[in-house]
Order: structure tokens, then C-alpha cells, then sequence
């Protein structure tokens, strides 16, 4: 699992820095196929002993897969600034429910361990 992880970051790093030139939906493409490949390397290992940190785990990244469409909308390929403003208060929601939702299992965790 930690090899993954250090490639996957190589592979962001070498997007970033060399793909910098080109066309922003390249680089923006390249991000959002690691994010997939990170989705499925991550259902398939099932890297997690328990369960709630492993069903968290895959949530997590497919919010993580979900978010990385959005800066498709902001490289200009929407030219309306209307519709970029409403589509960033949706991707604003996305991040918002993610967090909620971690913070509801670790307060759900917490009072199970109290009682």
C-alpha cells in the first residue's frame, strides 16, 4: 500500500510539473485517472483490518474521484461564470457531506468506546 502511494504521488508530481505547459485538460485528465486508479487499487487491496475504517476508506475516495471532475469546469472549458459559480457551490455541498461524514463516525466511534 505504501508503494501505491508513493507512486501515485511521483505520477502527481510528474503530471504537475511537466504536463504544466500544455493544455490544462491534460493535466486535469491525468489527475483524475490517478484518482480513479486510486478508487480501484484501493477496492481491490481492502487494505483495512476494520471494517467501518475500510467502508470510510471507500467513501472517502470515491468523494476524492467525484471532486476531481470539477476542475474540469474551472480550466475554461465552461465559459459561463453563472454556471461555474453554481457548479462550485455543488462541489462546496460534496465536500461538506464528505466531511460530515467523517466526523459523524468518529463521534459515532467515540460515544460506542465511552459506553
Amino acid at each position: 500500500m505504501i508503494l501505491w502511494f508513493l507512486l501515485r504521488r511521483f505520477l502527481t508530481a510528474v503530471s504537475i510539473v511537466f504536463l504544466g505547459d500544455q493544455s490544462p485538460v491534460w493535466q486535469i485528465a491525468s489527475l483524475m485517472y490517478l484518482s480513479l486508479a486510486d478508487v480501484l487499487v484501493n477496492f481491490h487491496l481492502n487494505a483495512y483490518e476494520s471494517t467501518v475504517r475500510s467502508i470510510m476508506a471507500k467513501v472517502n475516495d470515491m468523494f476524492v474521484f467525484l471532486l476531481s471532475y470539477f476542475p474540469f469546469v474551472y480550466s475554461g472549458l465552461v465559459p459561463n461564470p453563472e454556471s461555474r459559480y453554481e457548479i462550485g457551490w455543488f462541489q462546496v455541498t460534496l465536500i461538506g457531506f464528505m466531511f460530515l461524514a467523517n466526523v459523524a463516525v468518529v463521534i459515532c466511534k467515540n460515544i460506542i468506546e465511552i459506553m
